[in-house]
């Protein structure tokens, strides 16, 4: 009874969060479910393992990747401005997050709930990881990498 609970407050709760959610998306064959005009990530039903998001996706929806158990790896484009609430909800294998922002990108909810963020690798651009290092959520990330953009 309680796991229902939540999980009617997860959906009833959650869409309030300042992302609008697609009344029409269409699922691609990578497993990306989109809106039209390929902006709005509103789930992720794929299997792989090695994910790199659409350069033009510029908002996660809360709960896109929910308990996405194949997923270890992802890019996240620099085009992306709202990650919603627990996006990676539970992705338990997931090790490495990957981001391409100067900025530490700022979060009101954390995206990555009920994951041990001081065993997984957070990759950042040269020249960033200080800034990282002092960001809500970013910091909680066992090793900070960083790479070259170019």
């Amino acid at each position: 009874m309680k796991r229902i609970l939540f999980y009617a407050f997860f959906y009833v709760i959650l869409p309030l969060s300042g992302i609008n959610h697609s009344a029409n998306a269409q699922l691609r064959k990578d497993g990306f479910v989109l809106s039209y005009d390929g902006t709005f990530l509103e789930k992720y039903v794929g299997k792989e393992s090695y994910v790199i998001l659409p350069t033009s996706v510029t908002d996660i929806a809360a709960g896109a990747f929910w308990e996405c158990k194949s997923l270890k790896f992802i890019a996240i484009p620099p085009a992306v401005e709202t990650i919603g609430h627990s996006a990676f909800f539970n992705c338990k294998n997931l090790k490495t997050v990957c981001v391409s922002w100067s900025t530490p990108l700022k979060l009101d909810y954390n995206p990555f709930r009920n994951l041990n963020l001081g065993k997984m690798k957070l990759e950042v651009p040269r020249g960033t990881r200080s800034r990282y290092a002092l960001a809500p959520v970013w910091k909680e990330f066992g090793e900070m990498v960083e790479y070259n953009l170019f």
